[in-house]
């Protein structure tokens, strides 16, 4: 018997896709201006997404989490509830996991970033100070193995943009935009006013590298002192689902009463309830992360 619910679970993954991406083809304005179909072009897109955050993470993972994660989910779901409707919905949010994971590697590379690009401001600041020009200072960042990998990367991708002709002010502006970092803008405009006006840009860099550390000590001293709080939110936003989810999975009562009928939207009210505190929980810490 298990196994043909297994089968079953399968049977309804593989027409969830298929109907997905079919009703997305057929619903394309134009199929005459690109010749690609929407699956190649959804794949494109998911690769240019993971190449744009520069996480650690290949195109090939992505897809395979995204087919694996909601018939996993399925299975597993149906297996302890028996309930279709509990089922279906998992297997929707198993769509959103392949997603999720490159959100949390984004965060983690934002992080990292921050905490390692001061380094990288010390090396270019020095080699402007040796008397190098701006090309040859980040050039010579890009060749240093003691700076952070996905750093030195992208300093291999400024200089290969200044040497395409790219003008310097444009070529740190991209590089601010690519890096989606604060401190990358304050260089960026840094080098414009010193480009305009003239003078040292290697005094100017140093300065913002001293300022990008003591915001770093600060953030974690804010982050020490915030520890009891952004666990209790996170907990806040776990508990109330595991607890409705023992609930349904525990009693099939609950499952008779709240998934028929006009009694479902008091479930997707307090879902949406538990969401909306979530969000604005959330917001708020990072609102005061951000201020500093």
């Amino acid at each position: 018997m298990k196994v043909t619910y297994i089968i079953s679970i399968w049977v309804i993954a593989v027409l969830i896709f298929a109907i997905y991406f079919i009703a997305r083809v057929w619903t394309k304005q134009s199929r005459i201006a690109d010749d690609s179909d929407y699956i190649s072009s959804f794949i494109k897109k998911k690769q240019n997404l993971i190449y744009k955050n520069d996480v650690n993470m290949t195109i090939t993972s992505y897809m395979t989490i995204m087919i694996l994660s909601p018939i996993i989910l399925g299975i597993v779901s149906f297996v302890i509830s028996r309930n279709f409707l509990i089922t279906l919905v998992l297997m929707g949010c198993g769509l959103l996991v392949p997603d999720a994971i490159l959100l949390f590697l984004k965060n983690k590379e934002n992080k990292l970033f921050e905490e390692k690009y001061e380094k990288s401001l010390e090396q270019l600041s020095s080699a402007l100070k040796a008397g190098l020009s701006i090309m040859q200072a980040v050039k010579e960042v890009s060749d240093n193995k003691f700076i952070y990998e996905p750093i030195r990367r992208r300093y291999q991708k400024l200089y290969a943009d200044l040497t395409m002709g790219v003008t310097i002010k444009e070529a740190f502006t991209q590089f601010a935009k690519s890096t989606n970092s604060d401190d990358a803008v304050d260089v960026a405009l840094v080098i414009e006013i010193q480009e305009e006006t003239g003078g040292r840009e290697a005094e100017a860099i140093m300065i913002i590298a001293k300022d990008i550390r003591e915001r770093l000590t600060l953030r974690k001293e804010l982050r020490a002192m915030f520890a009891s709080t952004r666990i209790m939110i996170y907990a806040m936003d776990v508990l109330p689902l595991i607890t409705l989810l023992f609930m349904l999975i525990s009693n099939s009562s609950y499952q008779n009463y709240y998934l028929e009928g006009i009694h479902i939207l008091y479930l997707i009210g307090f879902l949406i309830m538990c969401a909306m505190g979530s969000f604005i929980n959330h917001r708020k810490l990072r609102k005061i992360m951000k201020e500093v």
